[in-house]
């Protein structure tokens, strides 16, 4: 027998239903979607749940010659982005002041 199973005999009972949970949770749920005209699809409720909401955005994407939809959450409010000199300021400045907490055996 394989390596794997060996291992598998190790792992008390419970832990295996806790496996197979998991496993069962990331199981592939497909269905057949027919496009209606002007391209528009209903996703199935069955594969929707849990990941959409109705009125959400979702990412689209062409990925190895499939659709690849992911649910996208919008923000409310405007996001800076930061440069990496930005950054590297940002970790500098958090090392230093790491190192100061650190004599005074605060951290």
């Amino acid at each position: 027998m394989g390596q794997g199973i060996d291992m598998l005999a190790e792992i008390p009972y419970y832990r295996k239903l806790e496996i197979r949970r998991m496993y069962m949770q990331q199981m592939i749920t497909e269905e057949i979607i027919k496009i209606q005209p002007k391209w528009l699809i209903t996703l199935p409720k069955n594969l929707r749940t849990g990941l959409f909401e109705e009125h959400a955005f979702v990412r689209a994407r062409k990925e190895k010659g499939r659709l690849v939809l992911e649910p996208v959450r919008i923000l409310d409010y405007p996001v800076r982005s930061y440069t990496e000199s930005e950054m590297d300021e940002f970790f500098a400045y958090d090392d230093e002041q790491s190192k100061d907490l650190k004599k005074k055996g605060i951290l």
